[in-house]
């Protein structure tokens, strides 16, 4: 497997790079930009805060936690994916700084998207003014991230309990009985009955299942997840390479790679990562190259999770 020490220096130097580059305005990309903040504002300062500490300078997290405080607009939007850009842009921050505007933030963006749910099933959902509620898949993976972190941080049930009825309508709906997970279903509002779905053209609904299934897992231990986890893994492994699919599912494997001690579920999980991040390293690695243009297509979120894969492996620990 690819050494992450090696790997991390590069990628490193080219971030505190980009922060001299471009200012106020948010990368999008290795070597793309943006003046426009939305969701993905998160995974900048998540690696901003990743940087600081392999760096060790404090800098950096006061940058990450002045774009922190940006991030307020977002919460205005009813996003469902506003659980990624607060638990990557806040509550991960709140974790290294224990700062109250951190949390605050964080937690004002948990309890907004839990109470996004849809009662009857849980699910998160878009489509809020219409007939019908549209479930993406992702909602079981991003839609879930704060709801993890918040379950630690104040002991509320609500957020175990919002979670492990998406996870389970994730199971029933998208993955039992098919061959391929759809991007998203959609079902009657009042009736609750499924009335379309969304295929998906690649790799990113199975990766998304899987990531969701390993956070659950990871977090309760529950048979069912891991169970579903490891159906959901050998479609994962069939689909066509996708970096940003795969940079996903190399941080979820990361994660699990460092359980201290190794739980023998993750056995399955732990044994694709070399593959997986050695080739996300041999296509992802020249866009962190200083002195040319290539990978710019990949976008920011793609080029988080390798980082903080590797970051994961290299420190032999989690960050929340």
């Amino acid at each position: 497997m690819a050494d992450p020490g090696k790997l991390l220096k590069p990628m490193t130097r080219r971030i505190l790079a980009v922060r001299a580059e471009i200012g106020e305005a948010w990368p999008t990309g290795a070597w793309t930009v943006s003046d426009k903040l939305d969701w993905t504002a998160g995974y900048w300062i998540e690696m901003l805060r990743l940087a600081g500490e392999r760096t060790g300078k404090w800098e950096l997290y006061e940058d990450g936690a002045a774009r922190m405080t940006r991030l307020s607009v977002l919460l205005h939007r009813h996003d469902f994916h506003n659980a990624p850009a607060f638990y990557y842009g806040a509550a991960r921050l709140y974790e290294t700084l224990s700062d109250r505007a951190s949390r605050t933030a964080a937690l004002s963006a948990a309890y907004s998207v839990r109470a996004m749910a849809d009662p009857a099933r849980g699910a998160i959902f878009t489509g809020r003014n219409s007939a019908r509620i549209d479930v993406p898949v992702e909602a079981a993976h991003h839609g879930l991230l704060l709801d993890w972190w918040a379950l630690r941080e104040t002991g509320d049930t609500v957020f175990l309990d919002g979670a492990e009825r998406m996870l389970d309508l994730l199971i029933e709906d998208f993955i039992d009985g098919r061959e391929h997970i759809p991007a998203a279903l959609s079902y009657d509002r009042q009736s609750g009955a499924l009335i379309d779905e969304v295929k998906s053209p690649g790799a990113a609904a199975s990766a998304h299942a899987l990531c969701g299934l390993l956070r659950g897992w990871e977090v309760t231990r529950e048979a069912r997840f891991v169970d579903a986890a490891n159906r959901v893994l050998d479609r994962w492994v069939g689909e066509p390479s996708d970096i940003p699919a795969d940079a996903m599912v190399c941080e979820a494997l990361a994660r699990l790679a460092v359980l201290d001690p190794p739980p023998k579920e993750a056995r399955p999980f732990v044994d694709r990562l070399e593959a997986t991040l050695d080739g996300l390293a041999e296509q992802l690695m020249p866009a962190f190259a200083v002195d040319a243009r290539a990978g710019a297509q990949a976008p920011i979120a793609a080029l988080y999770h390798f980082y903080a894969g590797l970051h994961c492996l290299d420190v032999g620990g989690l960050p929340c």
